[in-house]
């Protein structure tokens, strides 16, 4: 219930719509449904590869960890605006925004995090440092991958098929 309150926001009066706010909110949803989509499809190709090992470090897994959860979020703030018609209230919408984020950051992250540290404990910590936990921008610019280090993310001379 709580990660969904923007919506009720959204169609609770469809005919005392905020047009800006509609389309501004609309467009972040379309938005985050593409990128989402995009990691995850990105993550999918990856996978088939079967290197056990290795890491993806390449598309929008190149500046996040989570790009999928990132565009997640992103679509749950459009509801949140799309929501906005006039009533301060509205602003409640942001709630679902706030509660899916804490679930993200404080419950999906760390468990992910902590399988991929056990799981690729030479790589994960260097493909940590070069990218961001969350968001999709880069603020830095890492400096190249030495071939060892590429190699590894890569699944290395270890990288064979998984059955």
């Amino acid at each position: 219930m709580l990660t969904s309150s923007s919506l009720y926001f959204v169609f609770r009066m469809p005919h005392y719509n905020n047009t800006a706010a509609w389309v501004i909110g609309f467009v972040l949803v379309l938005v985050g449904l593409i990128g989402e989509g995009v990691a995850d499809q990105q993550l999918d190709n990856f996978r088939k590869k079967g290197i056990k090992g290795a890491i993806l470090h390449s598309g929008l897994w190149t500046y996040s960890r989570h790009p999928n959860l990132f565009f997640e979020l992103v679509v749950w703030i459009g509801f949140a605006v799309a929501g906005i018609h006039n009533n301060a209230i509205e602003l409640l919408g942001f709630v679902s925004v706030l509660v899916l984020w804490a679930i993200m950051k404080f419950l999906t992250i760390p468990i992910t995090e902590e399988y991929m540290n056990k799981t690729r404990p030479v790589t994960f910590p260097e493909f940590k440092k070069r990218s961001n936990e969350f968001l999709i921008f880069k603020f830095c610019k890492s400096p190249p991958l030495s071939q060892e280090m590429k190699e590894a993310f890569d699944g290395g001379e270890a990288g064979k098929k998984v059955n």
